[in-house]
């Protein structure tokens, strides 16, 4: 689903289809699909996003770290 906000208050939401034949997917396609289209719906309005929880608790470092 990709959510617009053409004016303050009011919101418009546009659904798609991820795959019209989902038993004759891999492992993981439909997941990927998804991610690969809220990625592009937020870099084409990063406004419309709101992260209310750190996500990444850690950094690279601790990552490397085994944590």
């Amino acid at each position: 689903m990709h959510v617009t906000s053409p004016r303050r208050g009011y919101y418009r939401g546009h659904c798609e289809v991820i795959t019209a034949d989902p038993k004759n997917t891999t492992d993981g396609e439909i997941t990927l699909s998804f991610a690969q289209k809220l990625e592009r719906n937020i870099l084409e309005q990063p406004e419309q996003w709101l992260w209310s929880h750190n996500r990444w608790k850690w950094g690279r470092a601790d990552c490397k770290n085994g944590k």
